[in-house]
């Protein structure tokens, strides 16, 4: 049956309609979330469920075991270990994230056992873990984050490793293809066809950077303080460094930088 125009528009309003209100109905929240056994730890960050769903523990990076096309990371056996331990027996409830599929279609979510603190956030603290957080999946990161300074503040699990401390921003190249914590002063601030450069050296050629793509600057808008305003700061973020005219970061959210205050501003 052909519809006419009038139709049409109708019935595309409804479905637009729908469409939203499917798309802004709220996550299924831990405490409504039926009991789950994990049939699988595949490594510190990743489980298998007993309906078969592979659940990426959002908001957390656990190094990396071997797999027939890598060698590892330092303290993956351990981590993922830890996460087993974590879970023992017990049943958990799955809190999908606000993004809740990554690019492998992997669950992504919060996960609390019957028992006992977010595994996330006990992953983190025991140092098995650091934060890692993504633009439209940030809850839980400012709890993260206090958990993870305290766990390598007193030098717990993987923080015990050379291939995990902080790295300052003169020795931020050793760390290339690494996700990594850096800490540093932030010496100048430019900002070229609407990105942002927060450059830690004298040399932006060859000294670390932080990179904030022009479309990321609007999330940096409702933060205390805006890229312009850093200069003279010392910071701390995490990120995956990658070499561009020196190592680099991108910054892509506010939750990925911690502006430490205690510091007073060198200009």
């Amino acid at each position: 049956m052909q519809m006419g125009p009038r139709l049409q528009r109708l019935l595309g309003t409804v479905i637009f309609a729908a469409t939203l209100a499917w798309g802004c109905a709220p996550a299924q929240t831990a405490e409504k979330s039926p009991l789950h056994a994990v049939k699988h730890v595949i490594d510190g960050d990743t489980i298998v469920l007993d309906d078969g769903e592979h659940v990426r523990l959002v908001g957390i990076q656990a190094p990396e075991i071997a797999h027939k096309d890598s060698p590892g990371q330092p303290y993956g056996p351990e981590a993922t270990e830890a996460l087993k331990k974590l879970i023992g027996q017990s049943r958990i409830r799955v809190e999908p994230a606000a993004e809740p599929r990554d690019r492998h279609g992997r669950l992504l979510a919060y996960l609390y056992p019957e028992k006992g603190d977010m595994l996330q956030l006990a992953m983190v603290k025991s140092g098995a873990a650091m934060v890692y957080s993504f633009p439209n999946n940030t809850a839980h990161i400012s709890e993260f984050l206090k958990a993870e300074a305290a766990a390598r503040a007193a030098g717990k699990g993987l923080w015990q490793l050379p291939a995990y401390r902080p790295l300052t921003a003169e020795t931020a190249g050793q760390g290339d293809g690494q996700y990594r914590v850096v800490e540093g002063v932030i010496r100048h601030v430019a900002k070229v066809k609407g990105h942002w450069y927060l450059n830690f050296g004298e040399d932006w050629k060859t000294d670390f950077t932080i990179f904030i793509d022009r479309k990321n600057v609007k999330r940096f808008s409702s933060s205390d303080l805006h890229p312009q305003d850093w200069e003279g700061r010392r910071i701390r973020i995490h990120g995956w460094i990658f070499p561009k005219n020196g190592p680099m970061i991108e910054l892509t959210h506010p939750q990925q930088m911690e502006l430490l205050v205690s510091d007073t501003p060198t200009r």
